[in-house]
């Protein structure tokens, strides 16, 4: 009997402390102090909140700043609707629904978009493979060579095969509403961009679709307004087997006042040999760039083809007054290519001329203009380059 009693004794002390400690984990004073230690633990980040609080259904984030290489995120209210415990404890994230407007992405003073994408980042404050823990919606790109080479070798696997969650995901309904400020270009003003992206069904065995809206205007660029429709296909809670886009844009001002169109369709399918690719972009009158390529998981080989009818006109419309050089590009062919990416092997036909590329780069005004017609078949690999066939001026 006394064993009994000692035992119940410890039972209710136990209750008592996992109730203390279930108090203090709902605490939103507790959870906002837990939720700025983590921020503040992050190299290359600086984030603030003023408010968190999560209960057993819902999430609300009030007055959130993170900043990381010049970008700036604020966002006055955040609400998520889900089972926090599951998400918590086995990784089941069921979003019912989440909302978040009136925030802004400040990229007036962000650094290029290279270095917040590259593996380590030119200030060495970017997370590392091993930092990120797989967390990484594209982390396994890059796999590591033979010990004894010391190198690191890129190998391609495949958009969906490296699109893998790191928990189950499923999304009902997503409402996010807000701005995005533009740096300066050429000397002009920063540009404003409003963003409104709204779906739902995203779920295992299920496909799904959203729509995103953005609008924006520059005195000098005109008003450019885009409308995309988005699909994503899961197979799994972890898994995708098809991703696809379709986009309108349209520019319209007192320079251009019947309005400049742009199309783009692309698509990602997962298929039986391995991974399909396709990519569109068209004007009112004529295609300017198509791309469609194979990736054959077992052979360990990319295919695919080209063609293009492109001019910096087509675009400069949409560069919100970014100077583009003038370009012309009139051609098609294919390519294969291996997944190590140490090879491309590259046919087709191709008229091409350049002007202004120091509108690029400064160093290259003194290339000057540039023309070239060739019909071309030539094999790199690494740091060589064989010409089969390349009849051209």
């Amino acid at each position: 009997m006394k064993a009994a009693r000692v035992l119940l004794v410890g039972v209710a002390v136990m209750a008592v402390l996992l109730g203390i400690a279930l108090i203090v984990a709902l605490n939103s004073s507790f959870q906002t102090w837990a939720v700025c230690r983590a921020l503040g633990e992050r190299k290359g980040l600086a984030g603030t909140v003023e408010k968190v609080s999560a209960g057993f259904q819902r999430v609300t984030v009030q007055n959130f700043r993170i900043a990381a290489h010049g970008a700036v995120l604020t966002l006055p209210s955040l609400e998520a609707e889900l089972p926090v415990l599951s998400a918590g404890l086995r990784d089941r994230v069921q979003i019912r629904k989440l909302v978040a407007k009136g925030w802004t992405l400040d990229l007036t003073h962000a650094t290029d978009l290279a270095v917040l994408t590259s593996p380590s980042g030119s200030s060495g404050t970017a997370l590392s493979h091993a930092d990120s823990a797989g967390f990484s919606l594209l982390s396994s790109a890059y796999a590591a060579d033979t010990a004894a080479a010391k190198t690191a070798e890129k190998i391609f696997h495949g958009i969906l095969v490296e699109l893998r969650l790191p928990v189950d995901l499923s999304l009902d309904g997503v409402e996010l509403d807000g701005n995005v400020i533009l740096p300066p270009t050429n000397g002009n003003g920063s540009a404003r961009a409003n963003v409104v992206l709204r779906g739902g069904g995203l779920a295992a065995g299920k496909e799904g679709s959203f729509t995103l809206d953005a609008s924006g205007a520059k005195p000098d660029s005109g008003a450019l307004t885009l409308h995309a429709k988005l699909v994503a296909t899961m197979d799994t809670a972890r898994t995708f087997s098809r991703l696809g886009a379709e986009a309108d844009a349209t520019v319209s001002g007192t320079k251009i006042p019947a309005g400049v169109k742009l199309k783009v369709d692309a698509a990602v399918n997962r298929t039986g040999a391995g991974e399909s690719y396709s990519l569109l972009v068209a004007g009112p009158e004529k295609q300017l760039a198509s791309i469609n390529a194979e990736l054959m998981t077992s052979a360990s080989r990319i295919s695919g083809t080209w063609k293009l009818d492109l001019h910096d006109s087509d675009l400069a419309p949409f560069t919100f007054g970014r100077a583009l050089p003038t370009f012309a590009a009139l051609g098609e062919g294919s390519f294969e290519t291996g997944t190590a990416l140490r090879e491309i092997h590259a046919t087709g036909q191709l008229k091409a001329s350049a002007d202004q590329l120091e509108r690029v780069r400064p160093e290259l005004a003194a290339v000057g203009a540039m023309q070239l017609t060739a019909d071309f078949d030539v094999l790199q690999h690494g740091e060589s380059l064989r010409v089969e066939k390349f009849n051209g001026i």
